[in-house]
């Protein structure tokens, strides 16, 4: 578990302007018309985990599509912006990320520390690159525990404040990189569900991994209670961003068919006091819940359950 239900109440209380920032500008392209992203910025497509064209609609949140691929159960946005207009839309989004970093550090380290406390119980230090390393939160923390570190991030705003703190910062996508350089760890934080194609990049991890090198992923889990509870008033949907939201099932699948041997898969933050805010007809997000239905429940069975928010992920090159 990372942080109580309180604390994580607590978390969403403080990030509220910075959703709201972010929603504004998302709504910025969405036609005023239809309430849909602008016809002229999406593309339709099929799942981005397994291919299949069988799908069934969920909801619509802030102008974007949710499906549910009836093969392998990934939830994803079909239609979804198309890669320039994805590009810009990450270079010109606000920092809220690295001020996130700032002013909730103490769960920002916890949580990056639990997932170098998984990376390392397989490895022991050496060349890792942090793909979306935002202002540099977590190299600092694995710079701290041996690790040489490489950054990649495409928000020009936080790539900056990264390179401020000494660590090499490129401003493009890992399919772009052409370092020359190879790495033990890459690592990818709250990234992988932002991706229209995850198999052209768990391919080109491949090819940038030493023998044995290891691959690390924090995504949201479609499995979660949250999730399925909540549905388009979850976090998880954001109508824009998060293209892909994967099962452990189906990242499993993905991962094993590129070519990675699963390690580790673990269920971190429980998301519980949201939950039960809801179905107290509350805010899901309002502030730490006193609801009477908190019986029904525990963080322990959330997470050890295949329930919790989001999954911690470790692969080794096959």
């Amino acid at each position: 578990m990372i942080g109580s239900s309180a604390a994580q109440s607590e978390l969403h209380q403080s990030r509220q302007d910075s959703y709201e920032a972010s929603r504004r500008h998302r709504l910025a392209l969405l036609d005023p018309g239809t309430g849909l992203v602008r016809s002229e910025l999406v593309e339709l497509r099929d799942c981005p985990a397994c291919f299949s064209t069988d799908k069934r609609k969920l909801f619509v949140k802030d102008g974007g599509t949710y499906n549910r691929c009836l093969s392998c159960q990934t939830i994803y946005l079909s239609p979804v912006l198309k890669d320039d207009q994805l590009a810009e839309y990450y270079a010109n989004n606000h920092a809220f990320q690295a001020q996130s970093h700032v002013d909730e550090s103490e769960f920002y380290r916890a949580i990056y520390s639990h997932g170098l406390d998984v990376i390392q119980r397989h490895s022991g230090s050496g060349l890792l690159l942090d793909v979306g390393c935002s202002a540099g939160a977590f190299m600092e923390i694995a710079q701290e525990r041996g690790f040489e570190v490489r950054g990649l991030e495409l928000n020009s705003q936080e790539a900056e404040i990264a390179r401020s703190k000494g660590f090499k910062v490129a401003e493009f996508d890992l399919l772009s990189l052409d370092s020359g350089e190879t790495f033990d760890a890459i690592s990818l934080w709250d990234v992988f569900e932002h991706l229209k194609r995850p198999d052209l990049l768990l391919r080109k991890a491949l090819s940038l991994l030493n023998e044995g090198g290891l691959l690390f992923l924090q995504i949201p889990s479609a499995d979660s209670l949250s999730a399925r509870v909540l549905q388009e008033r979850c976090n998880m949907f954001d109508g824009v961003e998060h293209v892909a939201l994967y099962t452990h099932s189906s990242i499993r699948d993905l991962l094993e068919r590129e070519k990675f041997e699963i390690l580790e898969i673990i269920d971190v933050i429980d998301d519980r006091g949201a939950i039960l805010n809801h179905l107290d007809f509350e805010d899901p997000y309002a502030g730490s819940s006193s609801s009477q239905l908190g019986d029904l429940f525990s963080v322990d069975f959330l997470l050890n359950n295949d329930l919790g928010y989001k999954m911690q992920i470790l692969a080794r090159k096959a």
